[in-house]
């Protein structure tokens, strides 16, 4: 029996094939991976594509080619790359898979790897996420041509498409005249994989300044900014890295609900305003106000050492405007007014006392000077 010749790939060729397709299958229709690391042991891969001839590599092969010389069979331009079941594929059905088809399989197989030379290789999850991404910026770029009736539909779209990127966030969107508004919370879940910011003001010494006061002294800031990034996928596709007008806006969250004492020496109320309290970690402020925004007080900036009431740290005011074009004998809240004022006039000390949940947190006081009061009942 004449045992049959086969002209076959030496294994520098077949090498060869393998690495200028980067271990894809060449079938544009599969693509499949065909090399991975063993599971048994730390070295060591399992191939799962083969070397395949385009023209056959002996007689009554698929596509064979009487023409060709033996060094054509073995030579790279008539082998093709492909998975194990490919690789089958083409030989079972040859009339399907034509030399033609194979060759121009292999060229296009070469052409994607070349034109994705040295780019980022994106995991399944990764590229649901850059889909994401761009339904996300489509459907952001038509938000504000949306009739009314679609509104709030696309908003949970939207809401949606961000939680997909990034669920540690939950963002909120809103469309309010030619502006859409963003609403960014930290989901409850989020624990210690923290969202990172990452912004570059405008005026370096500006924001430091601001920073430092929101430190100090609780001080909320606005600030414009040029360029942002974050670790959070959600808020890179929401905001530009090269912003135009951009401005951050940060408000402090150690807000509490205060009570500000107004009494003389000995103890008599002459006001409790109810207000906002506001520290940082060397002064507080409080704003308070009564009768609808009539009388105000306020502390800026004070130390919790301070104990003494300073004119360029406190203000107490009455504002008469409220009263404007009002009838005399219907003046809102006058004969409160007048009874405050009664009483300053005949303080000599004016004692303040700071109740933040209850607790006394600041007291100070300071003397009054008479003098410089109208007498709200001369003789």
């Amino acid at each position: 029996m004449t045992k049959k010749v086969r002209d076959n790939f030496t294994a520098q060729t077949v090498k060869f094939l393998r690495e200028r397709v980067n271990n894809f299958c060449s079938n544009p229709d599969c693509r499949r991976l065909t090399s991975e690391p063993k599971q048994g042991g730390a070295s060591g891969i399992n191939l799962t594509g083969v070397a395949a001839h385009i023209c056959a590599a002996s007689s009554l092969g698929p596509r064979y080619d009487e023409s060709m010389s033996t060094e054509a069979r073995k030579d790279i331009s008539n082998g093709i790359w492909l998975c194990n079941r490919c690789a089958r594929l083409i030989d079972i059905e040859p009339n399907v898979y034509p030399t033609e088809l194979l060759q121009q399989w292999k060229k296009n197989a070469e052409l994607r790897i070349f034109k994705n030379s040295n780019q980022k290789f994106s995991s399944e999850t990764e590229v649901e996420k850059e889909l994401h991404r761009a339904l996300l910026k489509s459907r952001l770029q038509d938000f504000s041509a949306i009739t009314n009736h679609a509104l709030s539909g696309m908003a949970n779209a939207i809401h949606k498409e961000l939680k997909l990127l990034d669920p540690r966030l939950d963002i909120y969107c809103s469309h309010l005249g030619n502006q859409t508004l963003y609403e960014i919370h930290a989901a409850e879940s989020m624990q210690e994989d923290t969202v990172e910011l990452k912004f570059k003001p405008f005026n370096n010494q500006e924001f430091q300044q601001k920073y430092y006061d929101l430190i100090a002294h609780g001080s909320g800031f606005e600030c414009h900014l040029k360029e942002f990034t974050s670790n959070s996928e959600a808020l890179n596709a929401l905001i530009p890295t090269n912003l135009k007008d951009g401005m951050v806006i940060l408000k402090p969250k150690n807000k509490h609900c205060a009570i500000l004492e107004l009494t003389d020496e000995n103890q008599n109320i002459i006001l409790e305003l109810d207000g906002t309290f506001i520290s940082g970690n060397k002064s507080f402020s409080i704003n308070t106000e009564k009768y609808g925004g009539l009388v105000k007080a306020h502390f800026k900036e004070i130390s919790f050492n301070e104990k003494t009431i300073k004119k360029s740290n406190f203000d107490l005011s009455i504002d008469f405007s409220y009263w404007d074009g009002v009838e005399l004998k219907r003046l809102p809240y006058f004969d409160k007014v007048k009874t405050i004022y009664q009483k300053l006039y005949e303080a000599k000390t004016l004692k303040a006392k700071v109740i933040v949940n209850g607790l006394d947190l600041y007291t100070a006081k300071s003397s009054i000077n008479s003098d410089a009061l109208i007498n709200p009942n001369p003789v």
